[in-house]
């Protein structure tokens, strides 16, 4: 008796969280929907497509090797399953397509930073100077890395170099 109160007990707090968690998807698809309105519907269509596609391929093989060819409803099983197949990885691809693609903000921030890396005052065509390294002995037998990084003119006064 206790054995099925336990089981209860820990199916009830399984279907809370299922319930939870169903919740909380809902209110992030619909904060989704919200802010990227085409990309969430989208996504939505994608996962559908998914799941047609998934469905004809189980029921192609199910009608061609389970179903008589003989039966009434065998070509419109069959057939549908194909078409099912195809159309949903057409549509799977297209919206991959459309998610892939970068968004007008993505797009706008690589023209500007396209614009940076090609403006003059940001390119920097001399490399710069690399420092130079030598071991100095101290009068206590040890020794000590002395590095001397050499100055450079132009960028040292505030400018950057000219090209």
């Amino acid at each position: 008796m206790i054995a099925l109160m336990e089981l209860g007990i820990s199916l009830t707090i399984v279907v809370v969280m299922i319930a939870v968690g169903a919740l909380l998807m809902l209110i992030g698809l619909a904060v989704e929907l919200i802010t990227h309105p085409l990309r969430t519907l989208a996504f939505l269509v994608n996962k559908i497509a998914a799941l047609g596609g998934g469905l004809g391929l189980i029921g192609t093989p199910f009608a061609w090797f389970v179903v008589e060819h003989d039966d009434k409803d065998w070509n419109l099983l069959f057939y549908g399953s194909i078409c099912l197949l195809v159309g949903g990885i057409m549509v799977y691809g297209l919206t991959e397509w459309f998610l892939d693609r970068p968004t007008r903000a993505e797009r706008r921030m690589m023209e500007r930073q396209d614009l940076i890396d090609s403006t003059p005052e940001y390119a920097n065509a001399t490399p710069t100077p690399k420092p130079q390294c030598a071991l100095k002995e101290r009068a206590d037998g040890t020794y000590t890395l002395a590095v001397r990084v050499p100055r450079n003119e132009a960028t040292s006064q505030g400018r950057p170099h000219e090209i």
